[in-house]
């Protein structure tokens, strides 16, 4: 009877020390999602070394619904410390194909609409990201890259990192911040769907990222930005939604410096965190914090930046409609 009760008992501690790894598992696996790591391609000598932290699968193309249809070959890249993936295909367009058609004519470029609906349907947003992407395209005078290489700047502490050289890091974490706050300001205003199709169009034009193949060291180095690019993408999207609903900002937002600079310190703390690297606050005293909030206001509302000749005009309209 001692002998039964000792062996439930054992039994009973046996169950709850496996409920408690399962806990202490299931916890461990939350804290991993949370604090998601972006990827730095230059910590990755081989496109085998990438692949020992993200899954590659690449999908021939074949023919469903009794060979009436093709479906596309396809790449699905995802890591294993948060859920989600991002699927790259043959039939998504490329920047080249979109600039082709640009130079063909309306004819070229009623051809692409009508094979790619989807840069119709998304046309407002692409345009916006277009004017948000390039200092020339905006009177502001600012871009993404303005704000994440402000972030890049900010890094006053981080480890090493086993890149061939301190440049070569310090390039590959600017292209990171690019990426994570580039789609994370677009998902922000224009919504998750927008922000993966612009970032499918730029990544696209290598087609041996999705058939497979051989790289040459050049393509494969290519490669390994690519796919990483594709990751930090991901990364971008999911905390450009958490900041949306966390700090009440989207489309409809007009920024103001404090808002930008909230949300832009916001997102590098995320990616600081993950990394466990020591970061200078932004502020919203710094004037590429004012032009990107400007340019942000100028391009998804159309409101003339301050001391712009366009606000001026305004400005000397509305006076003399007021003095009549």
């Amino acid at each position: 009877m001692a002998g039964g009760r000792g062996g439930a008992a054992q039994m009973l501690l046996g169950l709850q020390r496996t409920a408690g790894n399962r806990a202490v598992g299931e916890l461990l696996a939350r804290r991993r999602r949370l604090q998601r790591t972006p990827l730095i391609e230059s910590d990755y000598a081989s496109l085998s070394e990438l692949r020992k932290v993200i899954t590659v699968k690449q999908t021939s193309k074949y023919l469903n619904y009794g060979g009436l249809n093709e479906v596309p070959a396809q790449v699905e890249v995802s890591v294993a410390d948060f859920e989600g993936s991002n699927v790259l295909s043959m039939g998504t367009v490329g920047q080249a194909e979109i600039e082709a058609a640009t130079e063909g004519g309306w004819q070229a470029q009623a051809a692409l609409a009508a094979s790619h609906p989807e840069l119709v349907w998304h046309k407002g947003a692409l345009e916006g990201i277009r004017n948000i992407s390039f200092v020339r395209r905006n009177v502001s005078g600012s871009a993404i890259k303005r704000i994440s290489d402000l972030m890049t700047a900010n890094i006053t502490k981080r480890g090493p990192r086993p890149g061939p050289s301190k440049k070569r890091t310090d390039e590959a974490i600017a292209n990171m911040f690019l990426h994570v706050f580039g789609q994370a300001i677009i998902t922000t205003i224009w919504g998750r769907a927008a922000a993966d199709l612009s970032g499918d169009i730029h990544e696209r034009d290598q087609p041996a990222l999705i058939t497979g193949g051989k790289f040459t060291t050049v393509t494969e180095r290519q490669a390994i930005d690519n796919y990483c690019d594709l990751i930090n993408n991901l990364h971008g999207q999911t905390w450009g939604e958490q900041l949306s609903a966390s700090l009440g900002v989207d489309g409809d937002t007009v920024w103001e410096p404090v808002t930008m600079a909230r949300y832009a310190d916001a997102l590098q703390n995320l990616v600081a965190a993950s990394f466990g690297w020591k970061m200078n606050p932004i502020q919203a005293t710094n004037p590429e914090v004012a032009k990107f909030a400007n340019m942000l206001n100028e391009v998804v509302h159309g409101t003339a930046p301050p001391n712009s000749a366009e606000a001026g005009a305004a400005a000397g309209a509305a006076l003399g409609q007021a003095a009549n």
